[in-house]
């Protein structure tokens, strides 16, 4: 799974992945013969024929209908290759491209914080577009494009929240919010290419 919160890394991603994924060039295959006449086949991942299953904030779109989004109103780009199928059905045999917006993630993440935490939930019933709230993911205080960094925790990785007020965030240097909430996860593993 690839995420992606950078918007120029974003688009640029999303359309070099359209661009080779519709020419079919993920894989080449190249045959050659040593001198003793033995055939040596280089081979990469195997070829991707087909379309992709698009989803925008989790409903099916064409990939035609990509031009009509705003780069500015997305928060994350997921690539899904493999085991797609039992979750999306056959549609999902060459992949899924899940594209969520910031508001879609808002919800998402909403409602698993909310989930987490009761003080958290009654914060959401009285300010419904959390204006007045700060969040702290991992002691960093996230102020713009951070939808998707929320949106992405999962019980896997989460750790904790709590629930502050306009005084504790100070120790944050936020001065300008009513309620601060700070979450923890655990760090994301990296995976290492093995050469």
């Amino acid at each position: 799974m690839l995420l992606f919160q950078n918007k120029l890394c974003l688009l640029t991603s999303v359309f070099f992945f359209l661009a080779i994924y519709s020419t079919n060039l993920f894989a080449q295959e190249v045959t050659d013969t040593t001198s003793k006449g033995t055939p040596i086949v280089i081979d990469g991942p195997p070829r991707l024929t087909g379309e992709p299953l698009f989803l925008f904030d989790g409903k099916e779109m064409l990939k035609s209908e990509m031009t009509n989004i705003n780069p500015n109103d997305i928060a994350m780009v997921t690539v899904l290759k493999k085991d797609t199928f039992e979750k999306y059905g056959e549609k999902a045999k060459h992949g899924v491209i899940l594209i969520q917006t910031k508001v879609y993630c808002t919800k998402l993440f909403q409602q698993y914080l909310s989930g987490k935490s009761a003080e958290y939930k009654k914060i959401l019933s009285d300010d419904s577009n959390d204006q007045n709230v700060q969040y702290v993911l991992n002691e960093k205080v996230l102020k713009d494009n951070y939808e998707g960094d929320l949106a992405s925790i999962a019980d896997s990785t989460f750790i904790s929240i709590n629930v502050v007020g306009a005084k504790e965030l100070k120790a944050y240097e936020v001065t300008d919010k009513k309620y601060g909430v700070v979450i923890k996860t655990k760090p994301k593993v990296k995976k290492q290419v093995k050469e």
